[in-house]
């Protein structure tokens, strides 16, 4: 398997795929955010396999659904993830090494 996004930067190891709760309201979160899946498509949209993730829990604004992430031999595996950030988008890409201002 080989991800594709033109907006990847060519040496990443990790392309992850989120859900974040886009409202400006500061006690929204991702609660109602239930039975979600990803759908892993080839180039010609036909569905690969079907995973289902995390449902979001309250006070979480920001959930990690799982990353692309490259092995050694330079394949790419897909890895479900499941872990909220209460402190929404920034917090989760401050755990990625992102510094924000």
């Amino acid at each position: 398997m080989t991800p594709s996004s033109p907006r990847a930067p060519a040496p990443g190891n990790r392309i992850p795929s989120t859900a974040i709760d886009p409202e400006a309201d500061p006690d929204a979160d991702l609660s109602g955010f239930t039975d979600a899946c990803i759908r892993l498509l080839d180039p010609g949209l036909a569905e690969l396999g079907r995973l289902e993730v995390s449902d979001g829990r309250p006070r979480e604004t920001a959930l990690v659904l799982g990353s692309f992430r490259r092995r050694s031999n330079a394949d790419w595996d897909f890895v479900l993830g499941g872990k909220g950030y209460p402190g929404g988008l920034e917090e989760l890409v401050q755990d990625f090494g992102i510094d924000v201002e």
